[in-house]
């Protein structure tokens, strides 16, 4: 193994069993840097929990090193340090071992993720959208006319979209719905741009 190099970019650590260890190991990823230090760790049945911990932080504050791979198993070893790890990098990424299994409700970074996923919620009323559009035509049979909108959140909102189903009824150009963003199929982004060439030039 060669000594680290800034040439060669960030590392990608490793804390697991020896069958883990040793196959990324022959991947490549063995790094020994200017303290002697290695980037990876293997972890036996006498290997402590203080050991992994003191491995595990010294791994967090090496500034080479950008992903943390641990088996699942180990990593339940050291829970309380993994969950209180809540920098983006080095990113910590738990893996199976040849004998336990991946069990995605036990990832700290998978639970976190479910805790912060956005739910779909109006910003203001579902009607403000739809009639700044369709004022234009309310003078206008809305069965000869066709809307046209992009694919923003607030315009597509299930509550907006039924409001516009019901007002324009398949006269509706959105998301989903017969190609939006589609030059060849979207005439009205190109009209607006001949008009002034007409009037002015």
């Amino acid at each position: 193994m060669a000594l680290h190099s800034a040439i060669k970019g960030k590392l990608v650590s490793v804390i697991g069993d020896e069958d883990t260890c040793v196959g990324f190991l022959l991947g490549g990823v063995g790094e020994i840097n200017k303290n002697r230090h290695p980037n990876f760790m293997v972890v036996d049945k006498n290997t402590s929990v203080s050991e992994i911990e003191e491995c595990f932080k010294r791994f967090v504050k090496r500034d080479d090193i950008d992903i943390i791979l641990i088996n699942q198993n180990v990593a339940e070893m050291i829970r309380h340090c993994i969950d209180s790890h809540l920098q983006p990098v080095p990113s910590v990424l738990e893996i199976p071992s040849k004998d336990h299994p991946y069990d995605p409700t036990k990832d700290s970074i998978l639970r976190r993720a479910r805790k912060s996923t956005l739910h779909e919620k109006p910003l203001h009323c579902q009607k403000i959208d739809v009639w700044c559009a369709a004022i234009a035509f309310l003078e206008i049979d809305e069965h000869e006319c066709w809307l046209q909108q992009d694919g923003a959140t607030c315009h597509t909102f299930n509550e907006t979209m039924q409001f516009l189903h019901e007002f324009f009824g398949d006269h509706v150009i959105s998301k989903g719905l017969r190609f939006p963003r589609s030059p060849d199929l979207s005439p009205s982004d190109f009209f607006p741009l001949g008009v002034p060439q007409r009037n002015c030039l």
